[in-house]
């Protein structure tokens, strides 16, 4: 079997408060949300559009960063690892990199 690349990148605003939480081990990490959106018209001029929701964790030192300096609307570069999350949400970005 081959191996893959399991990388993305998104540039977005975010669309939920940033929650910062602890793990058992009293390991540090914020979550919130990025609305991606995507737009276009059809050959026959019809404007189509659709939205995503994606949830993002990071954890470590940037957890209290992204916390800090991160609120609703803000614009965010954010990159990692994509994991299947089955509680209702598209995806989950785990291992990230963000900046404001």
């Amino acid at each position: 079997m081959a191996r893959g690349l399991n990388k993305v990148t998104f540039i977005s605003n975010v669309s939920s408060l940033p929650e910062m939480r602890s793990t058992a081990e009293g390991r540090p990490f914020t979550s919130f949300s990025l609305d991606i959106s995507r737009n276009w018209t059809t050959l026959a001029g019809e404007y189509h559009g659709e939205t995503e929701c994606f949830d993002i964790v990071v954890g470590g030192d940037l957890a209290g960063t992204c916390k800090d300096r991160l609120d609703v609307g803000s614009p965010v570069f954010v990159g990692g690892g994509v994991s299947r999350c089955m509680v209702g949400r598209t995806a989950l970005a785990k291992n990230t990199s963000a900046a404001k």
